[in-house]
């Protein structure tokens, strides 16, 4: 997490100059995200109960205990389900994993609040997000939309399904998110989206794409304020760490 002028995320767009922030390279932010500390998996390929998924150490999340159905499309329309749900109450702010957004809206949103005069920006991303999730916090508040059905408890089995390590052994997964199947960018934007309110409430101009985010204010002075605390509230509210 830091402070400053043309500070954006691990792949940053490219600024003019003469805007004020410094000339940094054009976006692979789309690419980039969701990123770990090691291997990706491609899209779909770690589905519940369907494909084990790569991790940073070089373990993998297995899902043959049940996890899943067993089939991809099945666990595709789970997700439709949730996105049902949730999408449309998310944040405008939120950029990443959803339908009609990418990560150059994002950059255009925060060129906007260039042009109103926020010069400073507080450059903020999450450590080992996917990796830290607490699924009880999660799936307390999944409960609290969606009730306390079959998709709650596949979800919590997909959750805790664990690592396969390479001697074939399981590894129990106590906390976070697998990368790489269909529901785990829609968890992480629930994960998020009470972090979005907040920055709202606040009256801020920002973006977030996935676990990382810009606040853009119009002094260093408010951008050390502004870490100060958005950095309490991501760690005593949400229990996540900022990097």
């Amino acid at each position: 997490m830091g402070t400053g002028e043309g500070q954006w995320w691990r792949a940053r767009p490219r600024w003019d100059d003469r805007r004020g922030f410094s000339r940094v390279r054009t976006g692979e932010l789309g690419k980039a995200l969701p990123r770990s500390e090691g291997r990706q998996v491609p899209p779909g390929a770690g589905a519940p109960g369907v494909h084990s998924e790569a991790r940073r150490d070089g373990t993998s999340v297995g899902h043959s205990d049940g996890a899943g159905s067993g089939d991809p499309a099945g666990d595709r329309g789970r997700r439709g389900d949730l996105t049902a749900q949730y999408d449309g109450e998310f944040s405008d702010h939120s950029y990443g994993f959803r339908e009609g957004r990418n990560a150059h809206q994002a950059v255009r949103r925060v060129e906007a609040a260039w042009e109103e005069g926020l010069r400073h920006a507080v450059d903020c991303d999450l450590k080992s997000f996917f990796d830290t999730v607490d699924h009880e916090r999660l799936l307390a508040r999944l409960r609290r939309k969606i009730g306390g059905g079959v998709l709650l408890r596949l979800i919590g089995r997909y959750l805790r399904a664990g690592v396969v390590l390479p001697d074939g052994s399981r590894e129990a997964t106590p906390c976070g998110v697998p990368q790489g199947g269909p529901l785990s960018p829609l968890l992480a934007n629930i994960v998020l989206d009470p972090l979005d309110r907040e920055l709202e409430r606040r009256g801020h101009a920002f973006a977030r794409y996935a676990d990382d985010f810009v606040i853009v204010v119009r002094s260093a002075k408010a951008a050390m304020r502004v870490m100060a605390s958005v950095a309490r509230y991501v760690e005593e509210r949400l229990k996540l760490v900022v990097n």
